[in-house]
């Protein structure tokens, strides 16, 4: 009898247990930012290349590996030279590119193998770490990583 009860308890205790572990976004106000540990976009590849005018463009990858609909993203490049130096904007201040994408990813869906953003005034560009720091999607809803949450992407000059 004990060992049922005991038993019982258990099994009631580990389900209380799953359901706390439920996906919040789903019980989002719009416009709120979510925090969560999943991410909602996958960064699948990202390359440095130069265009017609010698000048460097990021190419990133992405898949839409959550079940929403994605209408914009940002991601910080961080640029630097061969020898692994920052490579700042016109020589000063960051060397952080603030990208974004205001194009829609249905869920499943991977995009940019055709957008690119130019790197205007970092043209020493030979290295770089792409990280996601923001998701919108069509529910008006906001993904922000954690804090501490990295995710990121390298990618080096094809030349």
């Amino acid at each position: 009898m004990r060992r049922r009860l005991a038993l019982s308890l258990l099994v009631v205790l580990f389900v209380l247990s799953l359901a706390g572990c439920s996906d919040k976004n789903e019980e989002t106000v719009p416009g709120e930012a979510v925090q969560s540990a999943k991410y909602p976009l996958a960064l699948m590849s990202a390359e440095v290349s130069l265009n017609d005018g010698g000048k460097p463009e990021v190419r990133v990858i992405v898949k839409n590996i959550s079940r929403k609909t994605i209408d914009a993203y940002t991601v910080g490049i961080y640029c630097f030279d061969r020898f692994g130096n920052q490579v700042k904007r016109n020589g000063f201040g960051s060397n952080r590119y603030a990208g974004i994408n205001q194009s829609t990813v249905r869920p499943g869906e991977t995009f940019g193998s055709d957008y690119f953003w130019t790197l205007h005034g970092q043209d020493n560009t030979a290295k770089i770490e792409v990280v996601l720091e923001k998701v919108h999607f069509t529910d008006d809803t906001v993904w922000l990583p954690q804090e501490g949450q990295k995710i990121a992407i390298k990618g080096v000059l094809d030349q």
